[in-house]
């Protein structure tokens, strides 16, 4: 029946009055058939039950309990509601407050991602290796973000959103994983040979990512050793930073698995640096509209389990 019909408008009005607290002492008084037990039962004073009473005559337009000398009596209305609440609650409680968990074999859900192109040149062939194995009805949507903001789940449809862990965020997050800084030199660089050290960083031209909000480790470590690059090419995609050293005699500083992802089309060497840097952290951010979504929260454990499957 559609909304706009007036049978249907009746019943929304009538609902928007209804108090489910009502709901336990009735079954209460229902059950007891005296207004002391069935406040005693919930924890109620008896004024207190009385008046409760009195709202639900009003709000079910019946006495629900008569006297009969000394005791109460059910109504005919309150026998039929003394059979059919118990049901009502029961299907209330199966069908719309519990939730049920995300059965990855069966259930079908689009999942909607916000990520980097160069995150998602890792996670994308994960998510695709999901639906091929255990999760069929699964489909996704990878959105692209350069720098995600404070509104990044402006549009409530976005699932979950994978930052860097330098991005400062007030929304619930949790690590999936971290890739360790590496060297990216093409294989064919005379310059370097043998292990990579910090005169080589200070002597050939970098190609490297720029960010508006935050600076990378890499480089940071290198300012306190005293090194000062020479940054010939800045991108804001960190996808392109290992290809632009290809047939080159630059180097770039970049995430390991992106790294190793691109060596072999790129005819890369990938190099350890010659200092301690603190590695790239990628985060989760839960929408908050989904806090507790089993499907959600399955998926991020799936994603986890790909990547330690993942060399």
């Amino acid at each position: 029946m559609p909304i706009d019909e007036p049978g249907q408008n009746d019943l929304a009005a009538r609902l928007t009055n209804v108090d489910l607290n009502l709901i336990p002492p009735l079954m209460a008084l229902l059950q007891e058939q005296s207004v002391t037990l069935a406040a005693e039962r919930i924890g109620l004073s008896q004024p207190a039950m009385s008046h409760t009473l009195a709202r639900l005559r009003a709000l079910l337009g019946d006495d629900l309990l008569v006297r009969s000398g000394s005791k109460y009596m059910l109504t005919p209305r309150a026998r039929e509601l003394l059979t059919s609440v118990p049901g009502v609650l029961r299907s209330v409680s199966e069908r719309v407050l519990h939730v049920p968990a995300f059965d990855p074999a069966r259930d079908a859900r689009q999942f909607i991602l916000s990520m980097t192109t160069s995150t998602a040149f890792l996670v994308a062939p994960l998510l695709l290796r999901i639906t091929e194995t255990v999760a069929p009805g699964a489909s996704f949507e990878i959105r692209d973000s350069t720098e995600p903001g404070t509104d990044i789940f402006e549009k409530p449809e976005l699932d979950v959103a994978l930052v860097a862990d330098t991005v400062a965020t007030t929304y619930a997050r949790s690590t999936l994983y971290r890739d360790r800084w590496v060297g990216v030199i093409d294989t064919a660089n005379e310059q370097v040979d043998g292990d990579l050290t910090l005169e080589h960083l200070a002597a050939l031209p970098h190609v490297a990512y720029q960010s508006a909000t935050f600076r990378l480790n890499p480089y940071i470590a290198l300012a306190a050793a005293g090194v000062t690059p020479t940054f010939e090419l800045i991108s804001s995609n960190f996808l392109l930073i290992p290809m632009l050293v290809a047939d080159s005699n630059r180097i770039a500083i970049a995430q390991e698995r992106l790294a190793r992802r691109l060596a072999d089309r790129f005819s890369l060497r990938i190099l350890d640096l010659p200092l301690v840097v603190p590695p790239l952290g990628i985060d989760v951010l839960f929408n908050p509209r989904l806090a507790g979504d089993s499907a959600t929260l399955w998926l991020v454990e799936a994603i986890r389990a790909e990547l330690r499957a993942t060399p």
